[in-house]
């Protein structure tokens, strides 16, 4: 991927780029203390390279592209000032020339206590297993129509909770509430017959093509929408949203269309939809029976025993 042209990507694809190298010294620097190595990634020429980049990123698109890049550095730099080892000069004049304080909050890593993510969780004896059993596909929502505040927070805890490569955010949501946009979505949409005239509201989810940048990757765009989608079922859950993931298994023509009426560029993959409301007083689900948990898990014994059953 580092031997990709820099100069010949657009804004979108560059930035993707980037964090694809500054993360890789986050990942460094996150290690225990007794892994990392002092001074990686100078002689591999991975910390010049980054700099290389974030040079071009001012130039191109101005100061605050390197924000990022920028926390990232500088905490590379604390990590090794608090152990007393000497920069390269090159590094040593970048970070001389911009403000730690002001970016290291940007990137870099975070020092956390086990205790405070265990009370962030509400402890090791706290059940949250009614939470994910609760959630279910709902065909039946209330006529009360549903707040952009509500979805903001839905979408802003799905960003906080989703992991993605390198980092990269390849996720957009767009949010209609509107009945004659909802109805006009749901139109090219098959598989929602019976109830589709009842959801309030329709989020749309794509990922950003444009974030993947090498042949490898051609499958990560669904990789980590379906993980962004994942997490935004179960923040609009955690705010006490009824909401169903509707599958986008379209033929191009439907596809298109889609996207003209919305203005969905060509640049990004239509993941799913979401219908989303609020719950009636009184409602029924489809059980949809779970599988066994001997079904979906296979421990280690069994991969590697013949005999295990």
């Amino acid at each position: 991927m580092t031997c990709l042209r820099s100069s010949r990507l657009g804004r979108q694809s560059f930035l993707a780029l980037l964090k694809v190298m500054q993360h890789s010294i986050e990942k460094g620097l996150s290690l225990k203390d007794s892994e990392i190595r002092v001074l990686f990634g100078i002689h591999s020429n991975r910390i010049s390279g980054l700099l290389k980049l974030r040079d071009e990123a001012v130039r191109r698109f101005g100061r605050d592209a390197a924000k990022l890049t920028d926390g990232v550095l500088v905490t590379y730099a604390w990590w090794h000032g608090q152990r007393n080892v000497a920069l390269p000069s090159f590094l040593d004049e970048f970070v001389k020339s911009v403000s730690r304080e002001a970016t290291m909050r940007n990137g870099g890593i975070v020092m956390a206590y086990k205790e405070d993510i265990l009370r962030s969780t509400g402890g090791m004896d706290f059940d949250l297993s009614p939470f994910f059993e609760s959630r279910h596909s709902m065909r039946q929502f209330a006529s009360k129509p549903v707040s952009v505040g509500l979805l903001v927070e839905a979408v802003r805890r799905a960003i906080e909770a989703s992991p993605s490569v390198c980092n990269r955010q390849a996720w957009r949501t767009y949010e209609l509430s509107s009945p004659g946009a909802v109805s006009e979505a749901m139109a090219h949409h098959s598989g929602s017959s019976g109830f589709k005239e009842s959801i309030p509201t329709v989020l749309i989810v794509t990922a950003l093509l444009e974030d993947f940048i090498s042949p490898e990757e051609r499958y990560q765009s669904w990789i980590d929408g379906g993980m962004f989608s994942q997490s935004l079922l179960m923040a609009l859950h955690s705010l006490g949203l009824a909401s169903i993931p509707l599958n986008w298994d379209v033929e191009p023509a439907r596809d298109v269309a889609m996207r003209q009426r919305l203005r969905i560029s060509s640049s990004e993959n239509i993941l799913m939809l979401i219908g989303v409301g609020h719950y009636p007083d009184k409602f029924s689900y489809a059980m949809s029976k779970r599988k066994r948990l001997q079904e979906v898990f296979v421990p280690e014994r069994a991969i590697f025993d013949s005999t295990a059953q």
